[in-house]
């Protein structure tokens, strides 16, 4: 067993104790040791594509609202080694300005740990990273995700439908697998309006379908937020 009283290396290389128990974006992380990081490939050729077929369906039209600005019930459980939630959404913008807003960081960050955004140089229309850090009284846990979108179809310019995706780069044993995707198309007949499908999966230590779900639902709060911002 590691010596309590040894400091734990970061990914910055600074000395850290032990981290302890520690809460951020919907995350148990319940710490027993040094927080130890490794890389983890994220294959270009997957490009920004959704991670799986999304099981959820859109919010049920009300009298007053054929497209309510909410998520419809969520769809989530855990299966291959995983936590994981499906949502559907209406957004009340149209699939433009849903392309802007994705190209802020903010929109897509993870709620809870600190965010220090990292320019991206990958070959996409949306290229960046975020390393995210919790910091405990007792430790510090890092890790990184990198993020992608661009059109599934149409062009940059004028966009048909978007893909946006989000996967660790930089890992470790309490926060194993975070990844997320998105498909955002807008709805026939109603130009103003992009329904929008999330795919989050999550692996860490003490974690559920919920915490997953979370990530879904703040995922689509901060897309609502930032079309509707003033300007």
């Amino acid at each position: 067993m590691p010596d309590p009283s040894a400091g734990c290396p970061s990914r910055s290389g600074r000395s850290h104790p032990r981290p302890a128990s520690l809460v951020a974006c919907g995350l148990a992380i319940a710490a027993a040791g040094c927080s130890r990081s490794y890389p983890v490939p994220f294959p270009l050729d997957v490009g920004y594509q959704p991670l799986e077929a999304n099981e959820a369906s859109l919010p049920v039209a009300t009298a007053a609202d054929s497209a309510p600005e909410t998520l419809g019930d969520p769809v989530m459980g855990h299966r291959n080694g995983r936590d994981f939630a499906h949502g559907q959404g209406y957004v009340k913008a149209p699939l433009a300005e849903v392309w802007t807003a994705l190209h802020d960081p903010k929109v897509s960050e993870l709620v809870g740990p600190s965010a220090e955004v990292v320019p991206g140089t990958e070959p996409f229309p949306i290229s960046f990273s975020v390393l995210y850090t919790i910091h405990s009284i007792i430790g510090t846990v890092e890790w990184e995700l990198a993020y992608r979108a661009g059109p599934l179809e149409g062009t940059v310019d004028a966009p048909q439908s978007i893909g946006m995706r989000r996967q660790e780069i930089v890992a470790n044993q309490y926060v194993r697998q975070q990844a997320g995707s998105l498909v955002a198309t807008p709805v026939q007949g109603r130009s103003n309006v992009t329904a929008i499908a999330f795919v989050v999966w999550l692996d860490a230590t003490d974690s559920g379908p919920e915490d997953a779900w979370g990530g879904v639902q703040n995922w689509f709060d901060h897309i609502v937020a930032k079309v509707h911002a003033a300007p």
